[in-house]
């Protein structure tokens, strides 16, 4: 939707007040993002900052681009690497889940 460029009209239209590029910043659960290239509705560079924003914040975070992949149909062009990917991922998340949240060391009997 190039119109939605405007401030003003993307102001006036759009309705839910998606602050993304704050939040990844305070996300401290596992992210994935899964990434199109040729996505027709999120730039791609939209993607990678809020990748590189969950850095800061988040146990563990990912990033997995798909050439080729628009927005709706990423992971049917993503093929079995796509699928990989998420299982790796949540392998991953799953093993996150023995730290606490904030980072610091698990105590002894918990």
């Amino acid at each position: 939707f190039p119109f939605l460029s405007s401030p003003f009209l993307k102001e006036l239209l759009l309705r839910n007040k998606w602050d993304s590029e704050t939040i990844a910043t305070k996300v401290k659960v596992p992210i994935l993002y899964i990434v199109g290239e040729k996505d027709e509705i999120v730039p791609t560079s939209h993607g990678k900052e809020l990748y590189e924003r969950s850095l800061k914040s988040s146990i563990y975070t990912m990033l997995h681009l798909v050439k080729g992949g628009t927005h709706n149909e990423t992971w049917m062009q993503g093929g079995s690497k796509y699928w990989d990917t998420m299982k790796m991922f949540l392998s991953q998340a799953l093993a996150c889940r023995s730290r606490p949240l904030d980072g610091s060391p698990k105590e002894k009997g918990e």
